[in-house]
């Protein structure tokens, strides 16, 4: 039975970064189906007020209401969907993450094969840790060139509510 332990570790490993896609891409369709939900209603809710209005001066009288010019800025396509704010340090914590759990995971392993009998373990070893320790390079030149060419800007921090 200890002789299992490894496989299952990375199968468990493995397992956990294919559940959090799965969970992160569906969380992506259903914002998806629902912004285009949203799109469809706003559609039929226009075209019922236009079917609504009787004759070009109501229009005219309407649209030149604040709330006709949001109304042709929505028919325009503006403000349908609302977009995620993308925040350009959410990748960049997402590799420092993941390389700092590979090199635990690497160092738990070496440590495993040090001071018990299980001395084959080294090499899965060196195989989390290496790539673990890309990661937080890459992160590091990534945070270096965004702040370099302006990418990352600091806003004020927005109380939280």
């Amino acid at each position: 039975m200890e002789h299992l332990a490894t496989p299952l570790l990375v199968i468990a490993v493995f397992g956990w970064f294919a559940f959090d896609n799965w969970v992160a891409s569906s969380a992506a369709t259903a914002r998806l189906k629902l912004a285009l939900e949203a799109q469809k209603m706003e559609f039929e809710a226009q075209k019922l007020f236009l079917e609504k209005c009787r004759s070009t001066e109501e229009v005219n009288q309407f649209l030149s209401t604040d709330a006709g010019k949001r109304f042709l800025e929505r028919m325009n396509g503006k403000c349908v969907a609302p977009e995620e704010s993308k925040n350009p340090l959410l990748g960049i914590l997402a590799l420092v993450v993941t390389g700092a759990v590979g090199i635990g995971l690497g160092l738990a392993l070496y440590l495993l094969s040090k001071f018990t009998t299980y001395g084959f373990l080294i090499i899965p070893a060196f195989l989390v840790a290496i790539p673990g320790l890309g990661l937080l390079i890459g992160a590091a030149v990534s945070y270096h060139l965004k702040r370099k060419w302006g990418l990352l800007k600091r806003e004020p921090a927005v109380p939280v509510v």
